[in-house]
């Protein structure tokens, strides 16, 4: 049970709102087609509060996320458990922290990301469990997987022929 810093979150509580990013998780892709971009949250107990903002850090330092009001794209501080996450059935651009009892949808609207930018996605669990989560990627159009096939670009043996390097075209899991 941790937290880092607060998160800025514009267009809350007077847009001077800032939440703290408790037990995080950070997960930094790109977007290599442009379009909405959609996913789901699915805790393990679904009586957990997990919450979770969107950045654009496109050219910033990844820690400016705690002081940059201009690299929010989305986020949803709902206190509502369950399922969460960016899709059609989203109303707003945020939802802001709230009472469980007022069940403010944990829904967002799907923002609109854009080719070539790079994004970190915070989840944040608010609940002082560890039970874990499921994330989902689909329902939008854009795509965050990279077209390029993997090939090799570069091999190379040492001397004795007992190690080998080789370079590939794109950065893979070895496993």
């Amino acid at each position: 049970i941790c937290t880092n810093n607060n998160i800025p979150v514009p267009g809350c509580a007077a847009s001077g709102a800032s939440y703290a990013d408790k037990n995080p998780f950070w997960y930094q892709f790109t977007c290599f087609t442009s379009g909405t971009l959609g996913f789901l949250i699915t805790p393990n107990n679904l009586g957990d509060d997990y919450d979770w903002q969107l950045f654009d850090i496109t050219g910033h330092d990844p820690d400016e996320v705690y002081t940059n009001t201009n690299l929010f794209v989305t986020g949803n501080w709902s206190g509502s458990y369950g399922l969460t996450g960016a899709s059609t059935a989203g109303t707003a651009v945020v939802q802001c922290a709230s009472d469980p009892a007022n069940n403010v949808p944990t829904f967002s609207k799907m923002p609109n990301i854009i080719q070539g930018h790079t994004y970190l996605l915070l989840v944040s669990h608010y609940s002082d469990s560890q039970s874990g989560y499921k994330l989902s990627f689909g329902g939008g159009s854009a795509s965050i997987t990279d077209p390029k096939l993997p090939d090799l670009q570069d091999a190379r043996a040492s001397c004795d022929a007992t190690v080998i390097t080789i370079r590939l075209n794109k950065k893979m899991k070895c496993s």
